[in-house]
């Protein structure tokens, strides 16, 4: 993860573990490993925003955005947010 907002991710992926995936797709958070203080963020339907992908590096970056998240979950994320991430912007839902 290398970006987190309300609205969804920033990540990075080895090439092999986005190969495929598209702007467009839906996607499943399963987890969010090291992060005990959001356990409800598990099981997340995602949406891939956008992908960007140069051939010369050994990693793909995604935007994803959260899809339907549960209130009782939102409000645990901004919450997250709010005490561990500053949250000027969220790119993810540019």
């Amino acid at each position: 993860i290398l970006n987190m907002c309300e609205g969804g991710l920033q990540i990075s992926l080895k090439r092999n573990d986005g190969k495929g995936v598209e702007q467009g797709d839906r996607v499943i958070l399963r987890q969010l490993k090291g992060l005990s203080e959001i356990p409800l963020l598990t099981d997340i339907p995602m949406r891939v925003m956008w992908v960007m992908d140069n051939e010369h590096l050994d990693h793909i970056l995604l935007g994803v955005a959260f899809d339907r998240l549960p209130e009782e979950t939102l409000h645990t994320l901004r919450e997250f947010i709010r005490s561990r991430i500053h949250p000027d912007e969220c790119p993810a839902q540019k």
